[in-house]
């Protein structure tokens, strides 16, 4: 997997920007610019989140972690996603467990099986 400087050098190219132009969008100096493409500095959490919003694309592609530019976009879930959806299969299961039981549910059990 390629790493950060690449990331932001390749998107800098890739949207036909030079240094300074990119400079003035992030409100950082040219040798700031310079430095994230050589891998001397790394861009602050703020402004990752800001090159990431303006180049429409992923943090984990930013950091090297994907491939992919964009997941949404590919049509591909988050991981956040899938878990969910795996908790809400999860909470219709314990429901209808408890509904075969045919029975009261308290509160408390509500809790417990995360029904609520």
């Amino acid at each position: 997997m390629a790493e950060i400087k690449d990331r932001i050098l390749d998107l800098r190219i890739e949207n036909s920007l030079t240094q300074s132009q990119m400079a003035k969008i992030f409100d950082v100096g040219i040798s700031t610019i310079s430095m994230w493409e050589q891998g001397q500095r790394i861009p602050r959490p703020n402004t990752l989140q800001e090159i990431c919003d303006y180049f429409n694309v992923d943090m984990d592609y930013l950091m090297g972690r994907s491939d992919i530019k964009n997941r949404y976009q590919a049509g591909l879930k988050y991981d956040w996603e899938n878990k969910k959806e795996e908790k809400k299969g999860e909470r219709w299961k314990n429901s209808e467990i408890l509904y075969r039981r045919k029975r009261t549910i308290s509160f408390k059990q509500k809790l417990k099986y995360n029904i609520l």
